[in-house]
């Protein structure tokens, strides 16, 4: 905040109206109509509600007011590791420890924030085990002048190292990073058709995997949008003819995993004084996944040079199922608390 700003916050009292929206309320000059907003999450909504005022009972510095620590998981998965595989994990935790203030030493407060994000892609194609992405982020700040704030990072794109992060910083700071990966994993594979012919070839997921985030680290606040980001297709490429009267083919598509999964949100404080600390934080886990959609095969013919026919001597499915096609919201809420701060 500017000057102007904390002077008006500082001023201020604040409460919770009937329906839950956070304001000003009998501020000690004529300065009316203030309301608390600080870093606001694009696509996050929050029903601002569980107004709770409480007395901290000492003036310990390092004693808690007020610790909210939670953590939202989803693991979508699908299909066997006999055949075909696939699943997408993610988790969102947001953690804040709120303690006394002392307005003449505002660098000395032992509150603290944090928010991370981790994501996994895996599967499996015919008994061989896929680790497709893995990795996550946390950004975190204390409010000690006397700490360091902390950014740190680790993903991987099929058991390569894309992105290493672990960095320290005295002032606040963002961060923002894209990080998809052009992948491709087969493995071979030999089936029999029919009539005694075999297919021999290899079978793999291709495509384009990553976590993105964008983030920041301030000394009461610390925010974080991230997720993956996944386009991924199986495949199957055939290996050798049977002769020049006969061939080996392949069809069809199949979606492995496309889509993402989204996760935003903050906790921090927005605004400390000598009587009331205001905290606020919102959450949001959303998806929009297809998972094993489409079929693929693999076909014998036999064909007539002369005339230009083939007939179909077999066919054989490596996978066919409509898949898991869906969107939606895993979790979307937040609260306010106004504290006192004693």
């Amino acid at each position: 905040y500017n000057g102007t700003e904390r002077d008006k916050l500082e001023r201020t009292k604040f409460a919770v109206n009937a329906s839950g929206v956070l304001s000003a309320l009998t501020p000690k000059s004529d300065e009316t109509g203030i309301k608390a907003k600080r870093f606001a999450t694009t696509g996050v909504t929050s029903p601002n509600k569980d107004l709770t005022l409480t007395t901290g009972g000492n003036n310990n510095a390092s004693t808690a007011l007020k610790v909210i620590n939670e953590t939202t998981s989803k693991d979508w998965s699908f299909g066997i590791m006999s055949t075909f595989k696939a699943g997408v994990q993610v988790d969102f935790t947001r953690y804040a420890k709120i303690c006394p203030f002392n307005p003449q030493s505002p660098g000395k407060s032992m509150s603290e924030f944090k928010v991370s994000a981790n994501a996994k892609v895996y599967g499996g194609l015919f008994g061989n085990s896929l680790d497709l992405l893995s990795g996550g982020i946390e950004l975190y700040a204390p409010s000690d002048s006397t700490k360091q704030m902390t950014a740190k990072a680790q993903i991987l794109v099929a058991g390569i190292t894309v992105l290493s992060l672990n960095e320290s910083v005295t002032q606040s700071k963002t961060y923002s990073k894209s990080n998809a990966r052009s992948i491709d994993k087969s493995f071979p594979i030999t089936v029999p058709i029919c009539c005694g012919i075999s297919f021999s070839g290899k079978i793999g997921v291709k495509g384009d995997v990553g976590l993105n985030y964008n983030g920041g680290v301030y000394r009461t606040v610390a925010t974080l949008q991230a997720g993956p980001v996944i386009d991924l297709k199986g495949y199957v490429e055939a290996g050798v003819s049977i002769g020049g009267v006969g061939k080996l083919g392949v069809g069809g598509e199949l979606t492995f995993v496309h889509g993402n999964v989204p996760v935003s949100g903050y906790v921090g404080i927005w605004s400390q004084t000598a009587s009331q600390i205001v905290v606020g934080y919102n959450y949001y886990m959303g998806y929009d996944l297809s998972v094993l959609s489409g079929r693929l095969y693999a076909y014998a013919d036999v064909c007539v040079p002369v005339i230009d026919k083939c007939h179909r001597l077999g066919e054989i499915n490596f996978f066919t199922w409509s898949g898991f096609k869906a969107s939606g919201t895993i979790a979307d809420g937040g609260s306010n608390y106004v504290l006192a701060n004693l």
